[in-house]
Order: structure tokens, then sequence, then C-alpha cells
């Protein structure tokens, strides 16, 4: 590949993004957290931004729940390497960590707002 990378990704991330619904959109609920009405996106990408599966639902489904979905639907698909998901601490509880290791036999880590940001200007 040509960012020297192989193809097959062993890390991914999780994450979700709510929009305001349209007319035609479908299902739709109301996410207090982002006060949107609307779809949430719930998507896997690898390391190098690629998208490797995406669920959209009603926006009202909490992390954990959507999760599950994409998860789910990864898990269909062929990610031989996959070892590691990083996710934000919307995807909190001890129960997902374990439930990934479980049932998909891959790392469930989540990382601090605080720890994804540690910029430091060096001399």
């Amino acid at each position: 590949m040509q960012a020297g990378r192989d193809p097959e990704p062993s890390l991914a991330i999780i994450d979700s993004q709510s929009v305001k619904g349209t007319r035609t959109s479908g299902e739709s609920g109301y996410d207090a957290g982002k006060k949107i009405k609307g779809i949430k996106r719930h998507f896997l990408v690898g390391v190098m931004g690629l998208l490797l599966c995406i669920v959209v639902h009603a926006a009202n489904i909490q992390e954990r729940a959507g999760a599950k979905l994409v998860l789910e639907k990864a898990s269909g698909r062929s990610l031989p390497r996959m070892k590691k998901i990083l996710a934000d601490d919307g995807y909190s509880g001890q129960p997902m960590v374990d439930e990934v290791r479980e049932k998909y036999r891959w790392e469930f880590e989540r990382v601090k707002r605080t720890e994804l940001h540690k910029f430091v200007v060096m001399p």
C-alpha cells in the first residue's frame, strides 16, 4: 500500500455523529446529549481514516447500543488482523469491554478526552 501499511487494519476507532434528519431519512429520534432530532451515523474506521463499517439508526439510540449494531455488522466482514478498537467515554462500562472481548475476540479500549489531545511544544 502507498502509505506503507498493511491494507488489513489491526486497529479501528468507533464513534458516532448525530445529524438532523430530512423528510426522506426515515426513522428518526432525539439525541438529548447533542440536542438534535434526526439520525445517528455509527461508524468504525481504520487508523488511516478509511471507513470499515457504518450503521445509520435513530438518534435516540445510545452509544453502547449503537456500538453493538456496528460491531455486529463489522464482525460479518473479513477483518482477519483486527485486534483492538478505540472508543471515547461515551462507550463506558466494563460490560461493553467484556462483551467485545468475549463475542468478537477484539480488545475494546476507552480513551478519555483529556488523553486525546496531548500536544506538547518540543524545543
